[in-house]
Order: C-alpha cells, then sequence, then structure tokens
C-alpha cells in the first residue's frame, strides 16, 4: 500500500477515536430535561387537585375527580415513557460504539480477511482482535464499556432487568429491573471517548500507523 494511502487510513482512524457525537449528546439532554420538567409540573397539578377537597374514590360527576382520574394515568404513561426513552439512550450508544469498533477494523484490515464478519457478538469480536494481538479487555474503561454492553442486552434480549453477568460486575441485585438508566449512563458516557481512542491506538499501532495520544486521554490514563 502507498505511505499516501497509508496516510488516510490513518486519518480515517484518528477520526473515529472522537467518539463524542456533541448533537445527539445535546439531544439526549434537552429531551430528558423536557420529559423531566413535564413530569414535575404533572406532579404539582395532581397534589393541587387532591388539596381541592375530592372525597375517597372516583367521582364520574365530579370535574376534579374525573381531572385527578386522568392526570394519574398522564403521569404513568409519563414514567412508561421517560423509562424507555433511557433505555433508547444506553441501546443507542452502545450501538454508536459499536459500529465506531467495527469501522475501525474495515479501515485497519480492509481486504480479504473473512474472520472479521459477524463480529457483532462481542466474544467474536475480542476473539478477532487478539488474533491480531490486541486484547480489547486492556483498552482504559473496558470496564464501564462492558457495563454499558450488557445493559443494552438485557434491555434488547430480555426484560432489561439486571443478568447475572451484569450482576457479578457490578455487585447490582441478580434479576432487578434496570433503573436510574440516565444516571448510570452520565457516569459511562464521558469515559467512552477514551476507551474508544485508546483502542484504535492500539489497532494503528498494530498496522504501523502510531500516532500520539491526546491528552484528554493521557490525563485519563494517569488519574
Amino acid at each position: 500500500m502507498s505511505i499516501f494511502k497509508d496516510d488516510i487510513r490513518c486519518a480515517r482512524l484518528k477520526r473515529l477515536g472522537f467518539f463524542r457525537n456533541a448533537a445527539l449528546s445535546a439531544l439526549i439532554t434537552n429531551t430528558h430535561n423536557d420529559l423531566g420538567v413535564k413530569l414535575t409540573g404533572l406532579k404539582e397539578e395532581l397534589d393541587r387537585l387532591r388539596h381541592s377537597g375530592i372525597g375517597e374514590g372516583f367521582d364520574p360527576f365530579n370535574e376534579n375527580s374525573i381531572d385527578l382520574f386522568f392526570k394519574e394515568i398522564e403521569i404513568e404513561n409519563l414514567h412508561d415513557a421517560i423509562q424507555l426513552f433511557e433505555q433508547l439512550i444506553v441501546v443507542a450508544a452502545h450501538k454508536e460504539l459499536e459500529n465506531r469498533i467495527l469501522r475501525s477494523i474495515d479501515i485497519a484490515y480492509p481486504v480479504g480477511d473473512e474472520s472479521r464478519r459477524n463480529l457483532y457478538r462481542f466474544s467474536d469480536l475480542r476473539k478477532f482482535l487478539a488474533e491480531k494481538g490486541i486484547d480489547i479487555q486492556n483498552c482504559l474503561y473496558f470496564r464501564e464499556v462492558n457495563i454499558l454492553r450488557l445493559i443494552s442486552n438485557s434491555i434488547k434480549h430480555g426484560d432489561a432487568a439486571v443478568s447475572k453477568e451484569l450482576s457479578s460486575l457490578t455487585g447490582w441485585a441478580k434479576d432487578a429491573p434496570l433503573k436510574n438508566l440516565k444516571t448510570i449512563f452520565d457516569g459511562i458516557e464521558p469515559k467512552l471517548i477514551h476507551f474508544i481512542e485508546d483502542l484504535i491506538l492500539k489497532v494503528e499501532e498494530n498496522i504501523g500507523c502510531y500516532t500520539a495520544p491526546t491528552s484528554a486521554l493521557l490525563e485519563a490514563k494517569n488519574a
């Protein structure tokens, strides 16, 4: 391969290392905040109705009682919507990370390597990289990425509960429902960029076009 083509390949790999999608992050934050504000407003209306002198039970002839009934349903539906949105955040983040890993493999090992097909299973991905001399589990913040992967799998393929493997990794109670996913995601998300940059540096070194790590990665490694 020519030096020029090698330079392009290295540049494409380096670009994949900048994981954070600012537009997506802003959309997630703004949407979640909007849902939270709406939920808070509905709860305040519910409290007002409950203190308006409504008797026990549902009274179909009392306007406030009818209002209260539908507000409770609306709050329940909004809770479900927020839970679903938080699940989608995790699945989308893992999918984007997975895509960047697979795109980096396509760039680094572009020709005649049939073993790089069907690498969506983590065991196959780990085996493929190990055959190239790269241990993905040695990448910075692999543990957090693995937690994200296991949560995503529990949402996509299970009942959004803590799996045995996830329980072993985190200490969370097995079979407990996954909750507070936005909080969990907020703790993991800043580390994803360091993981993918570290992995891509290892891939670059493996194919002979190593570039220097960013100062942010060096700071994260020294933290």
